[in-house]
């Protein structure tokens, strides 16, 4: 994924930089979403006596998951226009971060043993054996999103495919619509849901893949599509004093959003620090 000349797209470099944003905002999230007895050490600033100030970082690093899907989108799309997107490819892909994540899970084993702290980890053959195929996330509640990630690129292609042909507008209106209708009938208790361990595991795939992940794994494909970077860097409103802009365009969208306090509305705040994180001048 490089730029060509003229081109002030991403680069391989910016979404990794991108990733590890969204992966420290998920530390911050599990650190300092906190409040009452649940809180981490002695913060310095409370906002009252449940609510210590770091709450506000934590609660605003629920974009986490977010950002990290439209990051995947941009970078996929990005395959796709290089043709990086074909079965052998996307299989390889799959097979390098399976073994990485089984590393991490045998790790993850091996420290349980060693410190013994926890009887959940390891615990037994088949605990073990369900967290190295994504049937259980007893070692880690995070570990929800690997299988879901799987999925998304298994789908790439197609996705990929859709979204090139759609009008871009209308994509997102209908992938912002129909996320917003589907949170409204979850909330009101409409999901669904099974007895069944195979059909809970499918709805789950469903809910994950439905809510906030692909709504923004969409959005980011729609941002490479567009080269929304590049339009917005030609401009002239954020060439003059680009970082202050920014920055004050930063501060404002997360005062209101926090202020606001929906997670309904995480995936298009997602969306917006995606563009101006990536948009801010950083040193060489």
């Amino acid at each position: 994924m490089k730029e060509k000349e003229g081109n002030m797209e991403l680069a391989r470099k910016d979404i990794k930089m991108t990733q590890g944003l969204a992966i420290l905002t998920m530390v911050s999230l599990h650190l300092f979403c906190r409040l009452g007895t649940d809180v981490y050490g002695t913060p310095l600033l409370w906002l009252n006596s449940t609510t210590p100030a770091v709450y506000i970082l934590g609660w605003l690093s629920e974009i986490c998951i977010p950002l990290y899907s439209i990051c995947s989108g941009y970078a996929h799309y990005k395959l796709g226009e290089s043709g990086g997107l074909s079965k052998k490819r996307i299989c390889n892909r799959i097979i390098k971060f399976l073994i990485n994540f089984w590393i991490v899970c045998i790790l993850f084993a091996v420290i349980g043993v060693v410190a013994g702290t926890d009887q959940r980890v390891p615990g037994s053959w088949k605990e073990f054996f369900g967290n190295m195929f994504f049937i259980s996330t007893s070692y880690n509640g995070a570990w929800w999103y690997v299988d879901t990630y799987l999925i998304l690129v298994m789908l790439s292609p197609i996705l990929y495919k859709i979204t090139k042909k759609v009008n871009s507008i209308g994509m997102f209106l209908f992938v912002s619509g129909f996320y917003l209708i589907k949170y409204v009938l979850n909330h009101f208790g409409y999901g669904l849901s099974s007895e069944n361990q195979i059909s809970d595991w499918m709805i789950m795939q469903y809910n994950n893949l439905t809510g906030s992940v692909l709504t923004c794994y969409i959005f980011g494909m729609l941002c490479a599509k567009m080269q929304l970077f590049t339009k917005v860097k030609e401009s002239s409103f954020i060439q003059k004093g680009k970082n202050p802009v920014v920055l004050l365009v930063m501060l404002t969208i997360s005062i209101i959003t926090y202020c606001l306090q929906k997670a309904l509305i995480m995936p298009f705040y997602g969306l917006a620090v995606f563009v101006l994180f990536n948009l801010w001048e950083k040193g060489k």
